[in-house]
This record gives C-alpha cells, structure tokens and sequence, in this order.
C-alpha cells in the first residue's frame, strides 16, 4: 500500500489484478521454450549455406565479369548484385518471420528460405547467361 492515501482514491485500485495475474501466466504458457544457444546454433548453422549462396554468386559473378571483358560488353550489374544480396536478403526476411516461433518451425522455415534462395540464384544466373549467350554467339559467328 502507499504510504499517503487519499480520502477520494478507491481502495481496489491497489488490491492485485486477479483477472491479469490470469492473463499473464497464460501468456508465458503459450510461448514457446527456445533456448538461445540452440536459436544461435540454428542460425548459424543455417546461415553457412546462406553464405555459401552469397559466395557462388560473387563466384558467378567474377567469372561472367571476365568473360564480359573477353567480349568487349558491358555486365548486367543489376541482376549479378541482385543475385549476391538475395540470400541475404531471404534469410533476413525468414529470421524476421520466424523470431516468435519454436526452434524447429524456425529451422524449417530457414530450410524453405534456403530453398527459395536457391531458385532465386537459378533464376537470376539464367536471365544473366541469356544475355550473355547471344553476344557471345554473335561475335563467335561474325
């Protein structure tokens, strides 16, 4: 209780709140246990096949560059960088999603982003070799 109580302030105003000690133990009750060892483990785990993405596409990229040059062309920067920041860009949007959710739903949906990572590299290197292909051709054939 406070130590000046006022002649007009009512009395249940300090007595506990029954109905939100309630709310509350329900609340705790409903979140899921995630250890932040195992949560960092995950992550890091799944953020090295992350990172292998990113070092592909930088890979990809150096490559193509130097093949770009052979042929007097310009590289499609855009679709290169789009390609190196994608996983970045997925396994952000997954932890984000997934930072209320257990261990294992994190893991699988770190799993399907890891998958949709992958068709995004595949996508983004196939608009980037159809470019290239036909100037390649072209100059081979004239």
């Amino acid at each position: 209780m406070t130590a000046h109580r006022y002649d007009d302030e009512d009395p249940r105003m300090h007595e506990p709140d029954e109905a939100g000690a309630t709310a509350e133990t329900a609340v705790a009750e409903r979140e899921p246990f995630r250890p932040t060892w195992l949560l960092g483990a995950v992550a890091v785990l799944f953020g090295l096949f992350y990172a292998y993405d990113v070092w592909e596409a930088v890979d990809r990229w150096l490559q193509y560059a130097g093949a770009y040059a052979q042929i007097e062309q310009q590289i499609p920067w855009g679709l290169y960088l789009a390609a190196v920041l994608a996983p970045f860009a997925v396994f952000l949007a997954v932890m984000i999603a997934g930072r209320k959710r257990s261990i294992g739903s994190l893991a699988i949906m770190l799993a399907v982003g890891l998958g949709v990572s992958a068709v995004l590299a595949l996508s983004l290197q196939y608009a980037a070799e159809s470019l290239f292909l036909p100037l390649y051709s072209a100059l081979l054939g004239a």
